[in-house]
């Protein structure tokens, strides 16, 4: 992610997470969750293109950076426009930052899996690295931002 968009959306799409309700955490708290989230993957994409020098782990990275930033920048105008259109219901909000996020990364998701597979890898690797290395992280900071 560049770093203007970094500074600017993390700390826009924390406080739409706190205020809608979808995270029981202080602000400054997701802030730090989301930003911890987005470290983790901007190392494990070093990590990877450092092991193979591949060029497809550079465009892996490149749609993972576009899915998080159209996430994220998606969030922002619906919130606000119900904010000003129906500030007593808070649960719109909630469902579409959830519709938003599952379409983005089900497309990141989709497109990945054909990047690995066009590699030559096989299904049990490409399997394998969605589930230990996209989906788990995000679960898990999911799980976090909710319980």
């Amino acid at each position: 992610l560049s770093l203007l968009t970094t500074v600017i959306l993390i700390p826009v799409y924390s406080f739409v997470l706190t205020a809608t309700g979808v995270s029981n955490r202080g602000i400054w708290l997701t802030i730090m969750i989301v930003a911890g989230l987005l470290v983790f993957r901007l190392i494990m994409f070093w990590i990877l293109a450092g092991a193979g020098n591949e060029p497809g782990v550079y465009m892996l990275k490149k749609h993972s950076d576009s899915a998080f930033i159209l996430m994220m920048a998606l969030t922002l105008p619906v919130y606000l426009l119900s904010i000003c259109l129906a500030p007593d219901r808070q649960g719109v909000p909630a469902v579409y930052i959830a519709a938003v996020a599952a379409l983005c990364l089900t497309v990141y998701f989709v497109i990945c899996a054909k990047r690995i597979l066009s590699s030559g890898f096989s299904h049990f690797f490409c399997f394998l690295y969605l589930c230990t290395l996209e989906i788990l992280p995000i679960v898990v900071v999911v799980k976090i931002l909710v319980s």
